[in-house]
């Protein structure tokens, strides 16, 4: 029998920060959306950029709509389906149990999809990030989120995880902190590959590429 889940309401908390969580972008997030995106010292990301109110809200409408698509795994556990993005927002909830949070970050797969591999496989592929607020930068953050997120996209979908048959990063050749955080932090220095940036001609990006059993023997170590 096939089953499915939906990533619309996803929450993921840290095991290392007791207050931290990555949880799916909601609509209401727009204005802290904005004020993260466009931030100057976080114009090395490629992902970074000004923005109005009205185009965040508009985009954030789009994101939902992907999310809202239930990965779909078949009778014999394979994966079939899913949406084509899962934009999360790093929040620090309030000491006190309360419902209050801080937004202090972007993260999760701003790209999942379907890749045909050379011997006809079809698996599926989510490229992570993360983008943090100036002012909880070298706090342990950024490199939590990401590893929250690879997590999650390991996860089976039967624990609501997506259950990503590959995960990538990406990243342009300028974006210093973010070498640093892959390579150094995650411990994937040596794996990146150097090439044109898809997005932008006149510059490079670095992509890298890590498999699940990979990701468990990072964690081993």
């Amino acid at each position: 029998m096939a089953t499915e889940t939906s990533h619309l309401h996803t929450v993921i908390p840290s095991h290392k920060f007791p207050n931290l969580f990555l949880r799916t972008i909601k609509a209401s997030d727009a204005e802290r959306f904005v004020a993260i995106l466009s931030a100057p010292s976080n114009k090395s990301d490629p992902h970074s950029q000004d923005m109005s109110l009205e185009a965040a809200e508009a985009s954030i409408a789009l994101m939902l709509e992907s999310a809202s698509e239930p990965t779909k795994l078949n009778a014999q556990g394979k994966v079939f389906g899913g949406p084509g993005r899962v934009n999360m927002m790093l929040v620090l909830k309030a000491e006190d149990g309360s419902d209050e949070e801080r937004i202090i970050g972007l993260g999760g797969f701003g790209a999942i999809k379907t890749r045909k591999c050379l011997d006809g496989r079809e698996i599926r592929v989510g490229d992570a990030g993360v983008m943090l607020d100036p002012a909880y930068k070298r706090l342990g953050y950024g490199l939590e989120a990401m590893k929250m997120a690879i997590n999650w996209a390991y996860k089976p979908v039967s624990e609501g995880g997506a259950q990503l048959d590959l995960v990538t990063m990406t990243t342009l050749a300028e974006n210093v902190a973010m070498l640093q955080l892959i390579d150094e932090k995650l411990g994937l220095e040596g794996k990146g590959v150097t090439r044109q940036a898809e997005f932008d001609e006149n510059k490079m990006e670095v992509y890298y590429e890590l498999p699940k059993e990979a990701w468990e023997n990072l964690k081993r170590n």
